[in-house]
């Protein structure tokens, strides 16, 4: 469930093309979906509004994959989806 909400922020993420095929847990935010330093915060910005939540500025430094975040989202709502 959290992995899909995941990939329906990223296909509605307006400020960049992400090639949906390397959405993969182990893809690289920056790497191999090219995100830019500026992409990766409105994508945060979209997360936290998608989930209700606030991400911390420090928090962000951990998430280098689409899996760091489905794990640090997982941890967040205390599940294992």
């Amino acid at each position: 469930m959290i992995f899909t909400r995941m990939q329906k922020v990223l296909r509605d993420f307006a400020f960049t093309e992400v090639d949906m095929s390397k959405a993969t847990m182990s893809a690289s935010l920056m790497g191999d979906l090219r995100l830019s330093s500026l992409s990766l915060i409105l994508l945060v910005c979209d997360l936290e509004e998608e989930f209700d939540i606030e991400i911390p500025h420090e928090d962000l430094y951990g998430l280098e994959t689409l899996g760091d975040v489905h794990a640090y989202l997982c941890g967040r709502f205390d599940r294992n989806e």
